[in-house]
């Protein structure tokens, strides 16, 4: 910092922020067509941020770490997505009605 630069809050949080550039789906998620609620919802999906059971395991939020769809393996964002056989039915049902596939969009 340079002499008699001042030190904010906002400017030291900033400095600490990794810089990211600008995703492709970004305007398919924010967009004034979906309700907000939704829009944040996909948004922490994207990023894998979602209240999967696995983090819930890991703040001692609950002690049930199994997928509530399949009961075979732990719930996880990876497993939520991209690998539980009720998921990938859900999904596949959803590019089918869209007429879009899914799974092929690279999300990151």
């Amino acid at each position: 910092m340079q002499a008699g630069n001042k030190y904010s809050i906002q400017a030291g949080y900033n400095g600490l922020q990794p810089e990211v550039g600008v995703v492709g789906w970004w305007p398919f998620v924010w967009n004034k067509l979906l309700p907000s609620k939704v829009s944040f919802h996909v948004w922490l999906m994207v990023q894998g941020k979602l209240r999967t059971l696995d983090r819930l395991v890991k703040f001692n939020m609950t002690d049930q770490e199994m997928c509530y769809f399949c009961y075979d393996h732990p719930e996880s964002h990876q497993h939520l997505f991209y690998e539980c056989e009720y998921s990938k039915c859900c999904i596949k049902l959803l590019q089918d009605w869209l007429g879009i596939d899914i799974l092929g969009i690279d999300l990151v």
